[in-house]
């Protein structure tokens, strides 16, 4: 989500930079990241909860999620909670706030034809703040209860700690109806073909057709 937040500031405010690069670069640029974000979770989480080198797990089956990972309760767990919660939740915050506050002032700069393709850019930074809204609606709670449980008492807002670890599962539930929300195409051609009418449609026949009917009765 922080790469998407980041990748959509430089296509509207720095696409000029981006045509520059050359197409294999542009192509470097757009996927690697993707793909060190897909393969970085699987591979960071397998090495501290599964295989866990800095500590022994102890499974709480009558606990939510069976206990917390032992590496949570270790200065690895500090590491964690900043580097891949509240980092990210900082750069998709300020990315976006940023892109917001730029296209509405440039917005009220621009007119004639430029007019036409901004208005296809702010649609860009309405789409990609609703998305982040959702967001950072579940992990701005959860990371402000993991900051106060450890710099404050560790009965910080415990009574709410499990919504908001439930509040995170929500978000790829909520995700696709978001996007859904911004493709008016795909919802109009879904409607078509859902609300179509399979009866035959009846048409009132023509003055031609009753008279030549007639002739053939008579």
């Amino acid at each position: 989500m922080e790469w998407i937040s980041i990748e959509r500031h430089l296509l509207i405010f720095h696409s000029g930079f981006l045509r520059n690069l050359g197409a294999k670069k542009r192509r470097l640029l757009r996927i690697v990241p993707l793909v060190l974000c897909m393969i970085w979770p699987p591979i960071y989480y397998c090495i501290v909860v599964i295989f866990s080198p800095m500590c022994e797990n102890t499974r709480y089956f009558d606990n939510l999620l069976c206990g917390l990972p032992c590496y949570l309760m270790t200065s690895w767990g500090t590491f964690d909670l900043f580097f891949n919660v509240i980092f990210p939740v900082l750069i998709i915050s300020i990315f976006n706030l940023a892109l917001m506050v730029r296209v509405i002032n440039q917005s009220s700069m621009v007119v004639g034809r430029v007019q036409n393709n901004w208005r296809k850019q702010k649609k860009l930074a309405l789409q990609l703040g609703m998305i982040s809204f959702v967001y950072l609606a579940a992990w701005i709670p959860l990371s402000i209860d993991h900051l106060g449980q450890i710099y404050i008492g560790p009965n910080f807002l415990l009574a709410h700690s499990d919504t908001f670890n439930f509040l995170v599962y929500l978000v790829p539930l909520v995700l696709p109806i978001v996007c859904l929300m911004w493709m008016h195409k795909l919802i109009i051609k879904l409607k078509s073909r859902l609300f179509r009418q399979n009866g035959a449609m009846v048409l009132p026949a023509n003055d031609t057709t009753c008279q030549r009917e007639r002739r053939r009765i008579g």
